[in-house]
């Protein structure tokens, strides 16, 4: 059973730096003209189109006009503080009617409307389609879209709608996220105008294969974030190439790229030093080479992920004691299964910052590799040890006692623990959940500790405990009254 307090939290918490897109507004500037009067609208944007600049706009409907040669307070504000004001405004609704009130005030607004375009179904594609390729338009609206994510759309979104945004020429981010019907056509034809690109998400995208990274290198030389998981076409010769042509990357995440291997993994880190991340999770073909290479020539590291790599051993990390990678926070070796406690020495050892460390299903971890663990001290907040079944009470109540700032915690299938571990997480000040799935051992005496968690802040807000045959009914309630 899983006992919650917050149903709408995530039982695995999200770990993701970077980047991926900030919340989207929540109203669909192409349906700006079903909001205002649109006569209105229309007559200063066509004013401001038509006039030089300082010429006041002519009085809206109902309203006053202005005596000859006066001009307010706000329109003769300079135009980066309005746009710092701007700034404050949340959501496009607020700064619609902006639009309306001068000229200075419709050219700062009009950019921060457009710059990144809410594209939720079909009926929104439509209409954005339609004021970017028209062409008599008072604003260039297809230059002012930075940010296009049109992942919402991804069952119907085709090569021939894409192509249609190559007028966008100013892109920084595109986000085409399991819109599966694209091919390497339309993507070629988005990229290759769009020189000043930073981010690419292509996530999903099965039918995308070196053709398009290849365009990608040349067309986009400040590139910083590849999202190309899941795209099983992609080989090494394509990410050798990226890395080559864009020495700026940052995030690089290639999730079941199964053509992946070592060669491409190795030019990368003599050619891409600013790597933050790297996710190499189930790409089969990835080894030791891959690892060494990462962690001696990219010592700026902050998040590497490697679960399902399972070439993986010991050896990856053998020379790690001669290095300190302090900015790495984020470390996955899920099902690293070759891995032992060795590993886990040398890690803590050259990482003791590590914020986040997912070692699940690592069956030769035992207690001295969670000892070591234990050296890392208030850094770690985020340990997953699901799975490790060699584990007991010993090592995880010294966990908590020098781990004293974990907010989760994941123990699935740890079948020796019982419940004086659980007792000893208990009392951790910051834990919000825990993962006690299949821990056949622990009692009512596990939930009675948990309820009576003294701590100021009161933060558990969920415990799994599916398959805990030995708890009983009556003890449900109590987390209710908590």
């Amino acid at each position: 059973m899983t006992l919650s307090r917050d149903s709408s939290v995530s039982p695995v918490p999200s770990i993701e730096a970077h980047e991926e897109d900030e919340d989207e507004d929540e109203d669909n500037v192409a349906d700006n003209d079903e909001r205002y009067d649109a006569d209105n609208l229309r007559c200063v944007l066509d004013e401001i189109h038509h006039s030089e600049p300082g010429v006041i706009a002519p009085p809206m409907k109902g309203q006053a006009g202005h005596q000859n040669g006066f001009r307010s307070t706000a329109e003769t504000l300079p135009p980066e503080l309005m746009l710092n004001i701007f700034s404050f405004l949340s959501s496009t609704k607020d700064l619609l009617p902006c639009l309306l009130v001068c000229k200075a005030w419709a050219r700062c607004s009009i950019e921060m409307v457009w710059f990144r375009p809410v594209v939720a179904n079909e009926k929104n594609l439509l209409k954005l389609l339609t004021s970017v390729c028209k062409g008599d338009r008072c604003f260039p609206y297809s230059q002012l879209i930075k940010r296009l994510n049109l992942a919402h759309l991804h069952d119907n979104l085709s090569d021939t709608f894409l192509h249609k945004f190559a007028v966008c020429t100013s892109l920084e981010r595109l986000t085409l996220t399991h819109c599966k019907k694209l091919t390497d056509t339309s993507m070629k034809t988005i990229l290759q105008p769009n020189h000043h690109l930073l981010a690419l998400d292509v996530t999903g995208l099965k039918e995308l294969t070196d053709e398009t990274l290849l365009v990608l290198a040349e067309a986009c030389p400040n590139l910083q974030g590849l999202n190309v998981s899941l795209c099983t076409k992609i080989t090494d010769a394509a990410i050798v190439a990226v890395g080559q042509k864009c020495t700026l990357l940052r995030r690089l995440k290639m999730h079941a790229c199964e053509r992946i291997s070592d060669k491409s993994i190795a030019r990368l880190a003599s050619d891409a030093k600013y790597l933050l991340e790297v996710d190499l999770v189930s790409c089969a073909l990835i080894t030791n080479e891959s690892v060494q290479r990462l962690m001696s020539q990219i010592l700026c590291l902050r998040e590497l992920r490697l679960g399902n790599c399972e070439n993986i051993t010991d050896g990856a990390f053998v020379r790690l004691d001669m290095q300190r990678f302090e900015h790495l926070r984020i470390l996955d070796l899920t099902n690293c299964n070759q891995i032992t406690d060795d590993s886990i020495l040398k890690i803590v050892q050259a990482a003791p910052k590590i914020r986040n460390l997912v070692v699940s299903k690592c069956d030769n971890i035992t207690d001295k590799g969670v000892l070591a663990i234990t050296k890392l001290g208030k850094n770690l907040h985020y340990l997953h040890l699901g799975h490790c079944s060699k584990i007991t009470d010993r090592c995880i109540i010294f966990l908590a006692r020098y781990c004293n700032r974990i907010r989760y915690i994941d123990l699935a299938c740890c079948n020796q623990l019982s419940d004086i571990a659980v007792h000893e997480l208990a009392k951790l000040p910051k834990l919000r959940r825990i993962g006690l799935v299949k821990c056949i051992n622990i009692t009512d005496m596990s939930i009675y500790a948990m309820v009576n968690k003294k701590s100021a802040e009161n933060s558990l807000e969920r415990v799994h405990l599916s398959y805990c045959h030995h708890l009983s009914l009556g003890v449900s309630p109590l987390f209710l009254s908590v």
